[in-house]
């Protein structure tokens, strides 16, 4: 616990699903902040980066999965949804997720919100009517809306679409947000 410093109830908010994808940055950060404060994360499901037999793309399990399994104590996982849907699919009704999470009354009273690279889940949040205001950071790591826009998650006829309204969306977290971190100034 950092000395004299109350520890925060943080909900993080990301893309990365973090029991089945790739350990990588937004890990890092969840691993950090549960050993000072209480953290929910609410992610993606990624389930089809598990194999239909139960095992992994990936031959190091031990590193790339459940890497954040020791963290239980402070971290609190939710998925977008439990069902077998696609990433896009999952963004578009990621309200129900937060509308469950926050109306939970052990989960939702959070002191500040990390959305790491979501837009629709990060804009719903940004739109919630809640108590108080809660500060939001909007934690940048790609070009979200050119992601989006070559996502195989979305038909290729709706491609052309995805990258203007990825960008609306974009902005809109951007306005909503109380801070904005990013990883490089390529992102700015």
């Amino acid at each position: 616990m950092i000395e004299n410093h109350k520890p925060l109830r943080i909900l993080v908010v990301s893309l990365v699903d973090f029991n089945n994808s790739v350990h990588s940055r937004p890990h890092q950060l969840v691993d950090y902040l549960c050993r000072y404060h209480e953290v929910t994360a609410l992610c993606m499901n990624a389930w089809w980066l598990a194999k239909t037999d139960g095992s992994v793309f990936y031959n190091t399990q031990s590193y790339y999965r459940g890497h954040l399994t020791h963290l239980k104590e402070n971290l609190h996982m939710h998925y977008l949804d439990k069902g077998r849907h696609g990433a896009v699919y999952q963004e578009i009704f990621s309200w129900r997720a937060i509308n469950t999470l926050l109306n939970d009354q052990e989960s939702g009273d959070f002191d500040v919100i990390i959305n790491s690279n979501t837009l629709i889940t990060g804009y719903y949040l940004g739109r919630k009517p809640l108590p108080r205001r809660i500060p939001m950071v909007f934690d940048i790591a790609d070009d979200i809306p050119a992601m989006v826009s070559m996502s195989p998650h979305l038909p290729p006829l709706a491609r052309p679409l995805a990258r203007p309204l990825a960008g609306w969306f974009f902005r809109k977290n951007v306005e909503k947000a109380s801070r904005i971190t990013y990883i490089t100034h390529a992102l700015r």
